[in-house]
């Protein structure tokens, strides 16, 4: 009995597609197992109306009474008191619906009344479209079921995502997130700056085995000068490196809602390459600064830049900048000559 209850109970004449999903699937079916029960009473509405009609019409029965009393009407047979009925109820459906008014005033005229009946006629025709457009629009439209997923995890927010693509929402329970959380910086510097070069023991190295012979372009006079400028450079590069890398990963990532891992990546990727544009872009603008101070100072140095000319008569000193291919030291800071390591005859002193 049970058996045959749930066959009734979940009886479904209509299919439902195939490319629905899980939810919008049951709805589908629960609509679908309605419009079955619906189609079912109509039918054997139908049905009955039939059978009814073919047994009242297989029975003829011919009584002609003409304005018959209310008394007579009780010895008619049951088909003929239902026919009567019938046609009773047929003609006050036919009067209401010809004579129906409902903007009737206390007016007999019957000009009045025709105008009236016709604006009623009128007003029900565009009341029923406007209900039949509501009916159809409401059946059409797409119903919105709201499910709530507490703490997902994160395949479940990706199955979810491909899913609903368009109306997932995931708040963030947390707005805010330090960049240190999710990346880790491993700067590679220059390999200069990892080699022995830089390093004090090279420099103390070359200025032991320095001869005060060595002419003054020789490469190895200029050397010291040249590779403990070098060490500062990888010192103040890697300073500058380990503070903006400190910086940049204590700045916070603030978003309200969870965003696909395809549009995150390519966010920090952008905000990465920024940091690192402006990383440098401020370590040269230091380097530009030191020399635009040197060279708007026209501060000396030591790697004979310049010459002193002493007058005996007058005993004035004159400092004169050097010129290398007729590029004075005076006018240009790109001023530069080839260097090169002479050796030394230790017997004779000659260079070659």
């Amino acid at each position: 009995m049970s058996h045959i209850k749930n066959y009734f109970l979940n009886l479904n004449l209509f299919t439902s597609d195939a490319d629905n999903t899980k939810k919008d699937d049951d709805h589908q079916h629960r609509s679908n197992v309605i419009a079955t029960r619906v189609y079912l009473v109509l039918m054997i509405l139908a049905l009955i109306m039939v059978a009814l009609v073919s047994w009242l019409s297989q029975r003829t029965t011919t009584v002609k009474v003409q304005h018959p009393m209310k008394d007579q009407l009780n010895y008619f047979p049951l088909d003929a008191r239902l026919h009567i009925r019938i046609r009773q109820i047929r003609t006050l459906i036919n009067k209401a619906i010809f004579e129906l008014n409902i903007f009737e005033n206390r007016s007999n005229n019957e000009h009045h009344l025709r105008y009236q009946r016709i604006a009623t006629r009128l007003y029900i025709f565009f009341l029923v479209i406007s209900i039949l457009i509501i009916t159809v629009y409401s059946s059409s439209a797409k119903h919105i079921f709201r499910e709530t997923v507490h703490n997902p995890t994160e395949s479940q927010y990706i199955q979810l995502q491909q899913i609903y693509p368009n109306s997932i929402s995931c708040p963030c329970t947390s707005i805010s997130t330090s960049y240190s959380t999710f990346i880790t910086i491993q700067p590679y510097y220059h390999q200069i700056c990892t080699s022995d070069f830089v390093t004090q023991r090279w420099i103390d190295y070359i200025e032991i085995h320095l001869d005060q012979f060595y002419p003054i372009f020789d490469y190895r006079v200029n050397a010291v000068t040249q590779f403990k400028l070098l060490a500062t450079v990888c010192q103040q590069a890697k300073k500058t490196v380990v503070n903006a890398v400190e910086t940049f990963l204590k700045m916070e990532f603030v978003e309200s809602q969870v965003v696909s891992q395809m549009i995150f990546e390519s966010e920090m990727n952008s905000r990465i390459e920024s940091w690192k544009m402006t990383t440098i872009n401020n370590f040269l603008r230091t380097i530009q600064l030191v020399q635009a101070t040197d060279r708007g100072n026209h501060l000396m140095n030591g790697n004979f830049d310049v010459f002193f000319q002493i007058d005996n008569a007058s005993h004035i000193t004159t400092i004169k900048p050097m010129d290398y291919d007729n590029c004075s030291c005076d006018l240009s800071q790109s001023c530069h000559i080839p260097m090169k390591i002479y050796f030394i005859d230790i017997q004779s002193r000659n260079f070659r």
